[in-house]
């Protein structure tokens, strides 16, 4: 283990607990949305039951250190044209924090709650997106030792404005959504699909809003995201009501397997929303009904499907890799998935309830189906509501495509397009068909290399990209890429020729490429 003096105060949203008090996703507070007097629709940006404030915990721990003055919150907004007239309370930048009380004497160390206050009114609204961050300083002797939560601020300010583009990449715990999206006072002009990531940021409506992406689906126009499990907020229906919710008719929703905030005001204002009819519930996530086993009575008319025990292992044999086929009792379904269970510690097994219909199958070690009588989905039509159901126990990101899967997209992406189908929607830009890069990543051939290599690139996002050639004294041999590109792939060559246009002697070159906060090296031997 390796120890690090700090080099600046210490900083930390919530020391003694994983409950944070931090701008949370949310709704207009009112419970309803108003299209007649939009300026009613004021978002609150701190969790509910607390007032308009955000709070971190600073220290100065370096010995001999003294403040140089209040911690700093920095934001940056991304502001729907549609509430600009009423936009008229912005808060200043940065805005200070303010102590909440006075510092232990008797322990120097100890954090101090900073509270930053912000408006209650004409401030963020519907539609609108907030990033900050903290930002404090200490001195000794001449040295400012500063710093920064999150330690990592790539992507501030960038909300991922290119149409398909997911969200930017910036710190989600730092990021905040006002919903619903609004285009114009009418109720038509708002995303007709939801997602709600219950994950606590293990990264589902990333992955998704990614298949989303390819699929043609555009974020603020087609679909919301909701998240939930950075504060003490709890799940979606502590910041909203089903009366509000109205105007989404499809919900996505994720957990996983060690977190769910969902609870019992979650399931009933949940029960009311699929109560308005014809509704659309994809229900996934690992340990999914175990966790909502004592309220699971409320949802399992919906559902049409009900937990057999907490651990599918011993139902399919044990198996580590499980093949989930469609069985054909609904029409349209045809991807066939692979569970990974070694990525999660286990899922539900689960089976049909009612008029409930085992969507797809664990198979066999051998391949064969009609082996388990678990299900590895399970489909469920509402006859009174209208409303349709799919659960499927598998957490998102442990759904991977087998090696006999075909087409450009990944057998997840693919199985998302036949339910968004199924349920009656359509992206409103072009599929790209094409998958989006997880990460940043760029290779180079041939190499070695003459006359002329190609550097390919992968971008999951939009962002600036440098490549630059430097030889074996680091000097600077040819820039050959300094602007912006888009989300996905592309390629620049390198024809073996410096910034000045003379031809470079053969030998080892380094190839250095700088993206979204990334840095990536590669060797390469031009042989002449």
């Amino acid at each position: 283990m390796r120890v690090f003096k700090h080099a600046g105060p210490h900083l930390t949203s919530w020391p003694w607990s994983s409950q944070d008090h931090l701008a949370v996703d949310a709704f207009p507070s009112g419970g309803t949305l108003d299209l007649i007097d939009l300026g009613n629709n004021v978002v609150p940006v701190s969790e509910p039951g607390i007032l308009e404030t955000v709070s971190v915990f600073g220290a100065i721990t370096r010995h001999g250190a003294v403040s140089t003055g209040a911690p700093e919150l920095h934001w940056a907004l991304k502001a729907n044209p549609l509430f600009d007239p009423y936009r008229t309370n912005l808060p200043s930048n940065p805005v200070l924090g303010v102590a909440a009380g006075p510092p232990n004497e008797d322990l120097p160390y100890e954090p101090v709650e900073y509270v930053f206050t912000l408006p209650s009114t004409g401030f963020v609204f519907p539609g609108d997106e907030l990033h900050y961050y903290f930002r404090m300083q200490d001195e000794v002797s001449g040295d400012l030792g500063t710093t920064i939560l999150p330690a990592d601020t790539t992507g501030f300010g960038n909300f991922g404005d290119t149409v398909g583009e997911p969200a930017g990449r910036y710190a989600q715990k730092y990021h905040m959504r006002a919903l619903p999206s609004l285009r114009a006072a009418h109720p038509d002009s708002q995303p007709r699909i939801l997602i709600w990531d219950d994950t606590g940021g293990r990264g589902f409506s990333r992955d998704i809003t990614r298949s989303l992406a390819q699929l043609g689906y555009v974020a603020g126009r087609d679909f919301d995201v909701y998240q939930s499990g950075w504060t003490t907020q709890g799940g979606l229906f502590a910041v909203t009501t089903a009366t509000q919710m109205a105007g989404y008719t499809t919900l996505i929703y994720g957990c996983a397997s060690d977190y769910v905030a969902m609870a019992n005001e979650d399931l009933y204002q949940l029960t009311q929303w699929l109560e308005l009819g014809d509704r659309n519930l994809l229900f996934m996530g690992d340990n999914l009904l175990e966790r909502s086993e004592n309220r699971l009575y409320t949802l399992r008319p919906y559902l049409g499907a009900d937990l057999l025990n907490r651990d599918v292992l011993p139902e399919i044999e044990f198996q580590t890799y499980a093949e989930m086929v469609p069985t054909g009792a609904v029409s349209g379904f045809a991807t066939t998935m692979r569970a990974d269970v070694l990525l999660c510690e286990s899922f539900d097994a689960i089976i049909p309830y009612g008029a409930g219909q085992t969507l797809l199958e664990f198979t066999a070690p051998g391949g064969a189906a009609g082996a388990y009588t678990v299900a590895a989905g399970v489909y469920n039509m509402h006859a009174a509501t209208g409303t349709r159901a799919i659960t499927l126990p598998v957490a998102y990101d442990n759904l991977n495509t087998p090696a006999d899967h075909t087409g450009g997209l990944s057998a997840r992406t693919t199985f998302l397009a036949e339910v968004l189908d199924h349920f009656g929607h359509a992206g409103s830009s072009s599929p790209s068909g094409t998958m989006i890069p997880a990460m940043f990543n760029t290779h180079a051939y041939p190499n070695p290399f003459n006359p002329r290599t190609r550097i390919e690139y992968a971008m999951p996002w939009s962002g600036h990209l440098v490549i630059t050639i430097y030889n074996v004294k680091g000097q600077k041999v040819r820039t050959l890429l300094d602007r912006a590109v888009p989300m996905g792939a592309g390629h620049v060559d390198w024809d073996g020729v410096d910034d000045q246009g003379r031809m470079t002697a053969s030998g080892v070159y380094f190839r250095v490429s700088e993206a979204l906060g990334e840095r990536e090296v590669e060797k390469m031997a031009l042989v002449r």
